[in-house]
């Protein structure tokens, strides 16, 4: 049985077969929300210019040497171009990156008749690009990403890079893991999933305050007084010694 492409590039335990082209609803959810995400985090790429003290302690300990006046992680980001070449671990500016990805997206539905009007342009040296801001490409890409699962042989490599780059992004904004507002990733779900016979394994989501932790997936609820939340400890408990036994 072949399996989801995503699945592990989001740490998501088990094995679960794939429902749209190379991945399953879960990730391809998970994927268009990190998508969902990039544009208000790269607007808050300008305010991350300042340099960080470096060190952990509370008096601002800096390293001996001049001081950088702006920090090149969040220059990067903002690019146009990168000013590390990614294999020597860079970040690559997510501008670039959706561009990059959008038009070929264009270009194989021109190869392959999914559109009647192309929708790329030529550039000034004969290239196919296909312009916007993060909002337009973000929004391009979005509603294109089951296509884009069942028809480009690259989706696994893109959907690599969106993740990487928006984990990137977060880490430069101080931005906590996505999900409802004020609340962050506490598990998978380990309700029988509805139409296979794996887990569901969606993510699930609480904030400090919560008694019931609900699946957005299978819906399934865990209450906090019922024992529900021992359920959910003892199952993230099993994945991590089933991972280490891997």
């Amino acid at each position: 049985m072949s399996t989801c492409a995503l699945c592990q590039l989001y740490r998501r335990p088990g094995k679960v077969p794939p429902e749209v082209g190379v991945a399953c609803l879960v990730c391809l959810d998970l994927l268009d929300r990190d998508l969902a995400a990039m544009p208000e985090l790269c607007r808050a790429l300008p305010a991350m210019l300042a340099p960080r003290a470096s060190g952990g302690h509370s008096g601002g300990h800096r390293a001996p040497g001049p001081r950088l006046p702006v920090s090149l992680d969040a220059l990067s980001l903002m690019g146009p171009g990168s000013i590390l070449a990614p294999a020597a671990g860079g970040l690559i500016p997510p501008l670039v990156l959706l561009r990059d990805h959008a038009t070929a997206w264009a270009v194989m539905r021109a190869v392959t008749a999914a559109v009647e009007a192309r929708e790329y342009e030529l550039g000034h040296d004969g290239r196919p690009v296909l312009h916007g801001s993060v909002e337009s490409l973000v929004a391009y890409l979005r509603v294109r990403l089951e296509w884009a699962a069942a028809a480009m042989g690259s989706f696994p490599t893109f959907a690599r890079s969106i993740v990487v780059t928006t984990r990137q992004l977060r880490a430069v904004a101080g931005s906590a893991t996505p999900g409802p507002a004020g609340a962050l990733q506490v598990g998978w779900c380990p309700a029988p999933g509805q139409t296979t016979d794996e887990l569901c394994h969606a993510p699930l989501y609480a904030d400090t305050w919560a008694d019931v932790i609900r699946c957005p997936a299978c819906g399934a609820e865990f209450h906090r007084a019922a024992g529900g939340w021992d359920i959910l400890a003892r199952s993230m408990r099993a994945d991590r010694e089933a991972r280490r036994g891997r």
